[in-house]
This record gives structure tokens, C-alpha cells and sequence, in this order.
């Protein structure tokens, strides 16, 4: 989530439905920033690989609000993308390190994100 949307959060003026679009769009900035990375690189294959996993993210993000999502359905998807940056992290780790740190946050993030999911509903608003 980003300072402002954090902000106006905290402000009671952003919904909590709002407030977790915005740390989902954080994950899939980050995928797209490597991936415009990669493709400027001419690592078009890897490239490619990022932008499933960010068309992945946003279909997640475009569910949130919608009446009857299954929450924790939404959860296990995110676990997919979670597993998939963590592999393609460690991978970078042991292949091209100096590139690592740039997808280990986003990695984090996602993993996070998988139990504010899961809990999305349960939690008082």
C-alpha cells in the first residue's frame, strides 16, 4: 500500500475494500517494474513468465470487491504467486543475484498477503 492510500486509511477515508486493492496493486507494480526490466534486457522468455504472474495479481485485485468473492479461494491464488516469486527469487539468488533483492520484497509482500486474504471478512471493520 502506498503513503497516501496508508494515510487516508488511517483517516477513515478509504475503504478497507480500497485498502487492500491498493497492497495488491503494490505486488503487481512490483512483478511489472521487472518485467519491463527483463524485456528492455531483451530476456523476452522471462519477461513473459512476469507478466502471467502479473495478470495473476490483478485478476485477484479485481475480485476483492465484488459481492460473494470467496475470500479464501482468493487466498490460495495468492499462494500460487507467492510460491511462483519465491521460486523465481531463489532462482535469481544462485543465477543472477545482483537482480534478487529487486523481486525479494515484492516475493515478502505476497506471502503477506495471503493470510489478509484468507481473514479478509473475519476481521471487524
Amino acid at each position: 500500500m502506498n503513503q497516501e492510500d496508508y494515510i487516508s486509511f488511517l483517516k477513515g477515508k478509504l475503504t478497507v475494500e480500497r485498502a487492500m486493492e491498493s497492497m495488491i496493486t503494490e505486488i503487481g507494480s512490483g512483478v511489472y517494474a521487472y518485467m519491463v526490466m527483463l524485456g528492455n534486457a531483451g530476456r523476452e522468455h522471462e519477461s513473459k513468465f512476469y507478466e502471467d504472474i502479473r495478470k495473476e495479481v490483478f485478476d485477484i485485485r479485481s475480485k476483492v470487491s465484488e459481492p460473494g468473492t470467496d475470500f479464501a479461494e482468493l487466498s490460495n491464488r495468492m499462494r500460487v504467486v507467492a510460491e511462483k516469486l519465491r521460486t523465481a527469487e531463489i532462482f535469481l539468488w544462485a543465477h543472477k543475484p545482483q537482480e534478487a533483492g529487486l523481486l525479494q520484497s515484492v516475493a515478502n509482500e505476497s506471502l503477506g498477503l495471503i493470510w489478509k486474504l484468507k481473514e479478509f471478512k473475519k476481521e471487524p471493520r
